[in-house]
């Protein structure tokens, strides 16, 4: 090691000092962005609410079409069987409507896939910005 003159050490102690503002700039610039990030995350987090519950009423209407085609089908059946009821023309329109529906929950479905592959596939991104086994910060002494 060099043995340095006062006026180098003088010189050693603005350079640093220089990059510590930028250091504290950058600080402040992050602190910033991270409030921001903050209030970004509590909008995520309605927007995810959000999509549960989309999920959730999508998973009705499908039942709930399962259930009106499980009794087009029994429908079917009956009149198949000679007995009382709906007849052809009737059923054969009630299946039209049936298929309509069912093209319509197909779209449906698969907007809902996309997007929600799509919103994990981001989510899982960020999560690993943050690895759960984070190396220890060295202290300055």
């Amino acid at each position: 090691m060099s043995i340095l003159n006062h006026a180098q050490m003088h010189q050693n102690h603005l350079a640093w000092e220089s990059e510590k503002l930028c250091w504290r700039e950058d600080l402040a610039s992050w602190q910033h962005e991270l409030t921001q990030a903050f209030a970004t995350l509590k909008e995520l987090d309605a927007d995810l609410k959000q999509h549960e519950q989309t999920l959730r009423q999508h998973a009705a209407t499908v039942r709930l079409n399962e259930e009106a085609v499980d009794t087009h089908e029994h429908s079917l059946a009956e009149f198949e069987k000679g007995g009382q009821g709906t007849d052809l023309p009737l059923l054969a329109k009630k299946h039209h409507e049936e298929q309509e529906k069912h093209d319509q929950l197909r779209t449906v479905h698969e907007e809902l896939k996309r997007r929600h592959h799509f919103v994990i596939a981001q989510l899982h991104l960020l999560l690993k910005a943050f690895p759960k086994s984070a190396p220890a910060q060295k202290k300055c002494s």
